[in-house]
């Protein structure tokens, strides 16, 4: 089969391997980074720079594939779907109704609990004024979000920190002044993913997993991206809340879609706090996380594109792992998230154990070297967590860049333990 992943992170370079090792399949990435450029071969055609839909189309009618593959939730708001699947191509991926639907918290908490399902309620709030009245009658946590996915975020820890927040985003005198802001409840403790790949009213739970996101060690910061992701989630949650999750949060959802002519296609995840207070549904998102995938598709045994023929052909679906732990570890610039890292030479031994993910890096006169924030990132298995833990550090210590960090706790059991002892926000 001849497949098209669309995208430039590392989930698809993980997912592109998956496909290489496990079935007989011709795979191209687009735009792609240096992690999947090798995968063009001899094919005479360019890549595209960027995730630009012209492009990516035009390398689909030259390339021809059976099969178009997208997680990235930028080209599923694209309409991506709707161009190809009108130029005759299949595509497994959302069409931009169901990726708007995800793609906005208040939107997906609105459906939960329009449809009877169990979700904290998002409000929105338009001015200053309304926005202050409802913190002062806060009676727990609280999260202030800018709306749109790639809003401003914040979790105050006193009243005083939330109403100037609250001020410094409404201010009219500010370039950067918020048109909509979002307050929800704040919950504290193991976050962890639930990934699913669906079609229309099917849905496949895709293993589990945790990912860890904060820069420095110990640190449990929801608005970093992932710094790192281990899998199966198992390790530090009770198999019965991971199921309680699927049951009650995921499969409803998505059939509901379903019911009301929103027909979801494609990979999606679900995004938890667990505690004991019991299991909170904090996001949702249309596609996959880099970190995350990388770490279960390094325990599976499946080929993909066989899982998605068998999911549209309504067939009953066993998923195969590895009876191991799988752990990923990002390497970013030193000065992430604020700078990057760019023009830095990466060295990697030659005895490294490990997968290796470039993400934010380039070829630059034949030389690997640092261009962005989150560089590249590492994956290994172990018997256990803690093995997997220990030999992805273990490959991490096998990359020299004097502009790359990378956290040593990713996957450490002890970490949990820790992050049910933080302060508590407002």
């Amino acid at each position: 089969m001849k497949i098209q992943i669309v995208g430039d992170g590392i989930k698809e370079c993980a997912l592109a391997r998956n496909l290489e090792k496990y079935g007989s399949h011709e795979v191209i990435v687009t735009p792609g980074n240096e992690g999947t450029k090798q995968l063009i071969r001899d094919l005479d055609m360019d890549l595209p720079e960027g995730i630009q839909l012209d492009d990516v189309l035009q390398s689909a009618e030259l390339f021809a594939p059976d099969r178009v593959i997208f997680m990235d939730e930028r080209v599923a708001l694209s309409n991506l779907k709707n161009l190809l699947e009108e130029r005759g191509f299949e595509v497994f991926g959302p069409d931009s109704n169901a990726a708007r639907l995800l793609y906005d918290k208040a939107e997906w908490t609105n459906f939960f609990n329009e449809h009877g399902l169990v979700c904290p309620k998002t409000e929105s709030f338009l001015d200053l004024d309304s926005a202050l009245k409802r913190i002062e009658q806060t009676d727990g946590p609280i999260v202030i979000k800018e709306r749109g996915r790639q809003g401003r975020f914040s979790v105050p820890y006193s009243m005083d920190e939330a109403q100037d927040t609250l001020r410094n985003w409404f201010d009219s005198e500010s370039d950067h002044k918020a048109d909509e802001v979002l307050i929800s409840p704040y919950y504290s403790g193991i976050r962890f993913n639930v990934p699913v790949m669906v079609y229309k009213n099917q849905v496949l739970p895709f293993d589990s997993m945790v990912t860890q996101r904060g820069v420095y060690e110990n640190e449990d910061d929801a608005q970093t991206k992932a710094m790192g992701a281990f899998s199966p989630a198992l390790d530090v949650i009770p198999s019965e809340i991971y199921n309680e999750a699927i049951m009650n949060y995921m499969i409803p959802f998505f059939v509901s879609m379903d019911e009301e002519n929103i027909p979801y296609e494609g990979f999606a995840d679900g995004e938890f706090i667990y505690n004991e207070d019991g299991l909170r549904l904090v996001n949702m998102k249309c596609g996959l996380a880099d970190c995350g995938l990388c770490s279960i598709l390094l325990r599976s045994k499946d080929d993909v594109a066989h899982i998605i023929d068998r999911l549209k052909n309504r067939e009953i679906i066993n998923l195969h792992f590895a009876k191991q732990s799988a752990c990923t570890i990002m390497l970013a610039a030193k000065n992430y998230p604020e700078g990057f890292a760019s023009g830095e030479p990466i060295l990697v031994d030659e005895d490294v154990e490990g997968d290796i993910f470039p993400y934010h890096a380039i070829l630059q006169d034949g030389q690997l070297v640092s261009h962005g924030g989150r560089v590249l990132a590492v994956a290994a298995l172990g018997k256990d967590l803690s093995e997997a833990s220990l030999n992805a550090q273990e490959a991490a210590r096998h990359i020299h860049c004097d502009d790359l960090i990378y956290r040593s706790d990713i996957g450490d059991p002890e970490f949990f333990k820790r992050i049910q002892k933080d302060r508590n926000p407002l």
